[in-house]
């Protein structure tokens, strides 16, 4: 389901992204709890707004009266029809002063004050979000830092140091904002908004999104997320989002977090934390592991629709950049294919024979003489079409700085030709400079045109992938003890599912329960057999597959005798034999706050050996499921060997499963289909795993 960039968050109720959107430019705020004390949160919110160049209508609030900053302390009617209310009292005071916002007509609130449901204070906290609710008041935090609008001037972060750019930040944590902004500065950039939520009573991650998606002055957006908590609506925000606007987010809680691993071959294959990072991916976020690698990927995003490719062209002027950038774009997935025979020819007369049929493209000095190779090069590079990306690095950017007046003149010549070639012929352009936070006078030209100047090799890299439709990576191998006891409960679902897959005319293998006394009335020349209850199978030998006709019955009493090491009933289940080419591994899963999605992958008994899979939201279409293929090894092993119309057989069949999870089993928090054998004729459903929706 695809939900609108304009839906509020999850839950019955559907408030506004408007009263978010007026606060980002406010004309008119309102301070309760303004103070004339120094060191004081009501003093340092004023100061730092007069400091930052407010010009807009600022009403000091304190029913006990006062004079600072040549303004008189009012009562809170003075503030009524203002556009954003700054809360600066203690949080005994909140649901009074939520209420005034209510009675005065002030669209939304920011909430400093702590002592709310992060030490416990649930109730407290519930009230207060109750009461906005009723009164159409929208909530940010409590137990936040505020915001900062650069555009319209409006800082009440209590930092007065963060940096204007067009990258827009949105955190629980404040300090990641200043460190952030710090490198930002750095690389010539800095923010457009930084949005802090603290305990997100009512604003979370989703509006704050929508709200920063309508702003042109936002060119990327980071996320600092610490867990997905806000379901499936705030995955089809990101997706919508991410379609025009680079979407970063440092995803932390790597190591063990969350629930434990599941029964399921999943949970050996994939943690809270893939999953999490499969889900983003899935909505094309650039999911970022380590605080020091995200600055670099927000300043070289750009606003823009996301083009697919993958070729990149680099020319540097020294053989070390050259090597470094293409380790760097090799890692992150790019190419760098050899300039076609058309092009070598135009690039021969600038650059040499030798030269010409590089990629990359290492001057050796040439520039030195000539500091217009660069856009020489560029030029016939950008005309030919053969390459999606170019990528200049070295020293340029610093050159003139290095050489002197005359060749920084020289160089600005050359970048100001680099700029007109990238606009007329609409070639993305990136500069990765040992210079970038230099900022130079053509690092600066560079950016002043729109083009990214990023210092790092991987900087670049990343930047691009956050810029291109990206293949997510398949996460790592997770190593987890597998249970061997029988589960009352997965016999019961693995009749309900059996019926299911019936009803919904979805080939399935699963069999028919039997038992010494009642063996199946069909003949076939192989069976499969298995003891119901047992999540994995395999380990526990509790799995017979390829029995002969002639030794159906002995198989049969074998698992009979197994089953009752736990049972008194043990539950034999006899299916046909289905000859298979490949199997394939899918996972259905659902959580309240997370979000819903697929795994998919390589199928069978070696699963977790191989840990080849790739994660998504679930499907709605055919061409999801084959996008999901084309992200892993299997996946696209069965694109290259099965025709069109195989491969879409292949697609109905997981279509319909997620329709089965999504409608028949809403009580499931997973579903495991392992394996899924695919034959010529298409697929057929092998074994199933559920699991229970937990009741904590």
């Amino acid at each position: 389901m695809r939900n609108s960039i304009e839906a509020g968050p999850t839950g019955s109720h559907k408030p506004s992204i408007d009263a978010i959107s007026r606060a980002l430019e406010a004309r008119h705020i309102a301070v309760f709890g303004a103070s004339a004390t120094p060191g004081k949160w009501g003093y340092a919110a004023v100061d730092l707004l007069l400091k930052g160049g407010y010009q807009g209508e600022l009403t000091l609030i304190n029913p006990r009266g006062g004079h600072a900053f040549d303004r008189d302390f009012v009562t809170a009617e003075k503030a009524r029809g203002a556009d954003l209310a700054v809360v600066a009292t203690p949080g005994g005071l909140a649901v009074d002063i939520i209420r005034n916002c209510g009675e005065l007509e002030i669209p939304m609130a920011v909430f400093y004050a702590a002592g709310f449901a992060e030490v416990g204070g649930r109730n407290a906290q519930d009230e207060l979000l109750s009461e906005a609710r009723r009164l159409g008041v929208r909530l940010l935090g409590p137990n936040c830092v505020g915001f900062l609008a650069t555009p319209s001037k409006i800082n009440i972060t209590l930092d007065p140091g963060l940096p204007p750019g067009n990258v827009s930040l949105v955190t629980q944590s404040g300090s990641v904002g200043l460190h952030l902004g710090h490198r930002l500065r750095q690389l010539g950039g800095g923010f457009d908004v930084m949005m802090t939520l603290g305990n997100k009573a009512d604003v979370g991650f989703s509006e704050a999104v929508a709200a920063l998606v309508k702003r042109k002055t936002t060119e990327s957006i980071v996320l600092y997320l610490e867990r997905l908590d806000e379901g499936d609506q705030f995955l089809d925000t990101l997706a919508e989002a991410a379609k025009e606007l680079p979407i970063v987010a440092l995803l932390s809680g790597q190591t063990e977090i969350g629930r434990k691993a599941t029964m399921s071959h999943t949970g050996s294959l994939v943690g809270n934390w893939e999953r999490a990072k499969g889900l983003l991916q899935d909505c094309g976020v650039f999911v970022c592991e380590r605080l020091e690698a995200v600055a670099g990927v927000a300043a070289g995003a750009r606003r823009a629709p996301k083009p697919r490719g993958s070729n990149v062209f680099v020319m540097c002027d020294g053989g070390g950049p050259c090597v470094m950038l293409s380790d760097a774009l090799a890692r992150a997935k790019f190419e760098l294919p050899a300039p076609t025979a058309r092009l070598v020819d135009r690039l021969v007369p600038i650059v040499g024979d030798r030269v010409a049929r590089t990629n990359p493209l290492d001057f050796a000095g040439a520039a030195d003489t000539d500091m217009r190779v660069y856009s020489k090069v560029f030029e016939q590079v950008a005309a030919s079409g053969e390459f999606d990306i170019v990528v200049v690095g070295g020293i340029v950017g610093g050159i003139g700085s290095y050489w002197g007046p005359a060749v920084e003149e020289a160089e600005l010549r050359m970048v100001d030709e680099l700029v007109a070639t990238s606009r007329a012929t609409n070639q993305m352009l990136m500069v990765q400079s040992s210079y970038a936070t230099d900022n130079t006078r053509a690092v600066q030209a560079f950016r002043a045109a729109g083009i990214p100047c990023l210092e790092w090799p991987d900087e670049i890299a990343n930047a691009l992938r956050a810029r291109v439709k990206a293949e997510p990576a398949s996460p790592k191998q997770k190593s987890e003890s597998k249970s061997v006891e029988l589960d009352q409960t997965l016999v019961d679902y693995t009749e309900k599912l059996a019926n299911a897959l019936t009803r919904r005319a979805i080939a399935h293998a699963l069999g028919e329960i039997t038992g010494p006394k009642d063996l199946p009335k069909e003949s076939h020349p192989r069976w499969v057999l298995r003891l119901d209850g047992i999540a994995h199978k395999t380990d526990a030998g509790a799995i017979r597959v390829g029995v002969k006709e002639e030794h159906l019955r002995r198989s049969i009493d074998e698992l009979t005798s197994l089953g009752r090491r736990w049972t008194d009933e043990p539950v034999v289940r006899a299916g046909a034999f289905v000859e298979h080419d490949e199997e394939l591994i899918v996972t259905f899963f659902r959580d309240k706050a997370e979000g819903s999605g697929l795994v998919l992958g390589a199928g069978g008994t070696d699963t977790e050996h191989k840990a080849d899979v790739a994660i998504s939201r679930l499907p709605r279409d055919r061409s999801d499921i084959v996008d999901l293929l084309s992200r892993s090894k299997e996946g696209r092993r069965v694109l290259a060997r099965y025709q069109p119309d195989q491969v879409t057989r292949v697609a109905d069949c997981v279509l319909a499963l997620a329709q089965l999870f999504e409608v028949d089993f809403p009580e499931l928090a997973e579903l495991e289909v392992n394996p899924i054998g695919l034959t010529p004729n298409g697929a057929v459903v092998l074994d199933v795993l559920p699991t229970m929706m937990s009741v904590n």
